[in-house]
């Protein structure tokens, strides 16, 4: 049977084509056009990230309060939120019981396992340092072993999802509006490009000498910003008021009247705050200076019909704009929605 094509008069932006076969388990199209466009240029074949690991997740029950325990005597309990800049950090640990620990078997963590973060902050990962006591996690960790199947190592795999097209292949899976998460069936699933273990190893040595020097340069940049911090500060003779954290200075009173036509927030209301207020009250406000405005709601339903790159909060990292492989909407709002329209110059602002 011949294949049907469409005619050259069809806008390909507009309308495409997709076998039977190809179909996974959802039907929106914006899944399959944005998702050709990662991987038609891949050089290396694709295998499912669930063909060379065994993938779960963390313990699925609320802990209770009683199973807590500490560093002493208990075994570290991860989150998402303890997996950050590729490395299990150390703030704010939970520990639970010995007791709680052999009760979840199931989600038990081993060094050389691929920790994956698969709610909240998506996308973040670890892998487990060779000589970190077994440990586990809640549900919103992924936790991917390897099949030792030669096929795809952790470190690739982490590599991959610290670029660009890893977070685009991530966006595309994600489920979710509010509580946005990953299900493990559609982490199995995701197609991954699988050089030989040779050339994976030179691609992984040539990521951690990257991040070796992204560290090193961030390090020079915070050591310059804390001086022009300094010179700014120095500049406008402002001082930054001392913060005391005793207990004493974090609960204080404020009469209902200092309130009225204000803010009720404890945080902007205490000492620290009102000090530095006072300070810089001799200046101008933002807007005497520059005219701020706020860009407008765009229905979801009309992603992807265009060729208008849409910026949301998560196209702009690092100070600069990411929308290569972003929403696109209708040319059409550039008349309904004038005031969204970004000028050259123009600051943008994450406000979520």
């Amino acid at each position: 049977m011949a294949q049907y094509k469409l005619t050259d008069t069809i806008d390909p932006n507009k309308l495409f084509l997709i076998n039977r076969s190809e179909l996974d388990d959802r039907f929106d199209p914006i899944y399959y056009k944005m998702k050709d466009s990662f991987i038609k240029n891949f050089k290396f074949p694709l295998d499912k990230l669930g063909n060379s690991f065994i993938i779960k997740d963390g313990d699925h029950d609320k802990l209770p309060e009683i199973a807590i325990s500490d560093s002493m005597n208990g075994r570290r309990y991860l989150r998402s939120q303890d997996l950050k800049a590729n490395t299990i950090i150390d703030e704010n640990p939970i520990f639970v019981s010995e007791e709680y620990f052999q009760c979840v078997k199931r989600c038990h963590i081993f060094p050389g396992d691929l920790l994956f973060s698969i709610m909240a902050s998506l996308g973040a990962t670890a892998i487990v340092p060779d000589n970190y006591p077994i440990c586990t996690a809640n549900r919103a960790v992924g936790i991917l072993r390897s099949k030792n199947n030669n096929k795809l190592s952790p470190e690739f795999v982490q590599a991959i999802f610290n670029t660009n097209i890893g977070m685009s292949l991530l966006e595309l899976e994600k489920r979710g509006a509010i509580q946005q998460r990953l299900n493990l069936s559609d982490l199995a699933g995701i197609k991954l490009p699988t050089p030989n273990y040779n050339i994976q190893k030179e691609i992984i040595q040539i990521y951690k000498y990257g991040i070796a020097q992204k560290q090193q340069k961030e390090s020079e940049a915070k050591a310059l910003l804390e001086s022009i911090d300094s010179y700014l500060l120095g500049e406008l003779v402002i001082e930054l008021p001392e913060q005391d954290n005793t207990l004493k200075n974090r609960i204080f009173t404020i009469s209902v009247r200092e309130l009225m036509g204000g803010r009720f927030d404890p945080k902007y209301n205490n000492k620290f705050y009102q000090d530095f207020e006072k300070q810089i009250s001799k200046y101008k406000a933002v807007s005497s200076y520059i005219k701020v405005r706020t860009g407008d709601p765009f229905p979801s339903e009309d992603f992807g019909n265009g060729n208008i790159p849409l910026i949301r909060i998560r196209e702009i990292r690092r100070g600069e704009l990411f929308v290569d492989n972003g929403i696109l909407l209708d040319e059409k709002y550039y008349e309904k929605y004038p005031n969204s329209i970004p000028q050259d110059n123009e600051l943008l602002i994450g406000m979520d």
